[in-house]
């Protein structure tokens, strides 16, 4: 397995922070090749403000959008399951409105089939129900809080 690689990044905005941490780790195009499905999955928590810090900033998902397509990209879509309606589908609403105008797309989990995926030397669950944009998206990254 290899050695995790980590970049910290102060200052500037946050689409800077973001393009800046990927760029001095080798840039996003050491996991988005040209034509990938890629899929963004941010840390919505609770739908609470980004300016929290509980949240994945809707400008850092702007900005991996933006890179993702600069990578290559065919399709780049924000992904995530929505548990309180309220707060999230606020937040939905401002991510699509940033995303969109770049050809990115928005996918609400709770909206779209899950695939049962059997769990190989499962600790407690055999099977699990895993997002169908998960399974059909050839690169997911994982976007943290802030």
């Amino acid at each position: 397995m290899a050695e995790p690689v980590v970049s910290i990044v102060e200052g500037l905005s946050i689409g800077e922070r973001v393009a800046e941490a990927l760029r001095l780790i080798g840039g996003i195009g050491r996991v988005v090749s040209h034509g990938d499905k890629v899929l963004i999955k941010p840390n919505l928590v609770d739908g609470a403000p980004a300016e929290t810090g509980k949240t994945t900033h809707p400008e850092a998902l702007r900005k991996l959008v933006e890179l993702a397509f600069e990578a290559g990209a065919a399709e780049v879509a924000v992904g995530e399951s929505e548990t309180y309606e309220g707060r999230r589908a606020a937040l939905y609403e401002k991510i699509r409105a940033l995303v969109k105008p770049i050809g990115g797309t928005v996918v609400n989990f709770n909206h779209e089939p899950f695939e049962t995926v059997k769990v190989p030397n499962p600790v407690h669950f055999p099977e699990v129900g895993v997002a169908r944009a998960v399974m059909r998206c050839d690169v997911l990254i994982t976007s943290p809080k802030r």
